[in-house]
């Protein structure tokens, strides 16, 4: 787990509500598809978590 996340038990971003665990997994995803444009990562991470 990377150390910014480590400590943080949620956080809010334009008014949601985010967990340790899908903060985690936004940072591996934007690993895993380096090669896509912000906004292709954007509209992937946001498709994922249905938001």
């Amino acid at each position: 787990m990377d150390p910014t996340t480590k400590s943080l038990k949620s956080t809010t971003f334009y008014g949601r509500r985010f967990t340790r665990q899908q903060l985690e997994g936004i940072r591996l995803m934007v690993g895993l598809f380096r090669s896509l444009s912000r906004r292709e990562l954007a509209q992937t991470v946001c498709e994922n978590l249905s938001w």
